[in-house]
């Protein structure tokens, strides 16, 4: 797995100086033309809507429309590299690092970083023309930004939560896809094509969670099932590592969140474990159950869903 330095390290500083530092602008000079700006899209574990080419001058924003939290990161191959992305990706197993080796290198200041279903502030400039890779650092299973704040560039990871330290041993996202690379042409030329767009619902995953188990569940139009039948309650045990695997096969909006009774009820679920309302497909997230387990309940918020689409936990030591 390519990590470009210490993944885990330049991760959390690059999201930390996202939710820090002040928005990047599209313009120094008010006066001056805006230029064009193309809004990218994250899912799990992907990037769309980036084209394989766009001129110098253009700005990128960042959507994330999947059920973790992502960033849009770019690096610059440097003029003088030869190396193709994938050459470039296999120099750890070789014990280089392409970034020391002044092979590529951080572009645009802070990264662009949104958490589930938002969009990012501000946007990245492309000033040089040149061959750029979009990429995500952030762990696999991450849908709470204030874990990632606790990895800070000071921090020990060692005092970290252990639920923040259970995913950084997840792989990163570029590890699993979510990697890019593009042209940087000069100004004034034409935008090149799209890549073969990849639904989220057929992402492959090229690893599975280290530890834990899996809890798969489908979200029909007015049941949250297990294997074909209704559930409304699950066993866990308190510190033990679960991903949930949710599926909606109804094409209705669901969620799928885990909150307190009141949380749930009220729909105040922004930035509960969990994933963001949808209408088709699988989303995958990993939750580390903690000792307040039984107080908690899981299931969907949408508007009249969670009378019937309801559980609770029965957790033990």
């Amino acid at each position: 797995m390519p990590r470009f330095r210490n993944l885990l390290t330049v991760a959390a500083v690059l999201s930390l100086a996202a939710l820090t530092a002040a928005p990047a602008t599209a313009q120094e000079d008010a006066t001056a033309a805006a230029p064009m700006t193309v809004e990218v899209g994250g899912v799990e574990y992907a990037f769309t809507g980036l084209p394989t080419s766009l001129p110098a001058g253009t700005e990128l924003g960042f959507t994330n429309s999947g059920a973790e939290v992502h960033e849009l990161v770019l690096l610059r191959i440097a003029d003088e590299t030869t190396e193709t992305l994938e050459e470039l990706l296999a120099m750890e197993a070789e014990g280089r690092d392409p970034m020391e080796e002044g092979l590529v290198e951080f572009i645009g200041g802070a990264p662009l970083f949104a958490a589930p279903g938002t969009t990012a502030e501000g946007t990245l400039p492309l000033e040089r023309e040149g061959r750029y890779i979009a990429l995500c650092f952030i762990p696999q299973g991450l849908t709470d930004m204030s874990l990632l704040e606790s990895l800070g560039p000071d921090a020990d990871p060692a005092d970290a939560p252990p639920a923040a330290q259970a995913l950084m041993a997840n792989p990163p996202h570029l590890a699993l896809g979510m990697i890019q690379e593009f042209l940087v042409t000069a100004a004034g030329t034409e935008v090149g094509p799209l890549p073969e767009a990849v639904p989220m619902a057929s992402v492959t995953r090229s690893s599975a969670p280290a530890e834990g188990r899996i809890v798969e569940l489908d979200l029909t139009s007015n049941e949250i099932t297990q294997d074909g039948q209704k559930v409304e309650e699950l066993d866990v045990t308190i510190g033990e590592e679960v991903t949930f695997r949710v599926s909606n096969s109804s094409g209705l909006e669901h969620n799928f969140r885990i909150g307190t009774k009141l949380e749930m009820i009220n729909n105040k679920v922004e930035g509960l474990p969990g994933v963001p309302v949808h209408t088709e497909g699988v989303r995958e997230f990993i939750w580390v159950v903690p000792e307040n387990v039984e107080e908690l309940r899981y299931g969907c918020t949408v508007h009249g869903h969670y009378v019937n689409m309801k559980g609770s936990f029965v957790g033990g030591e």
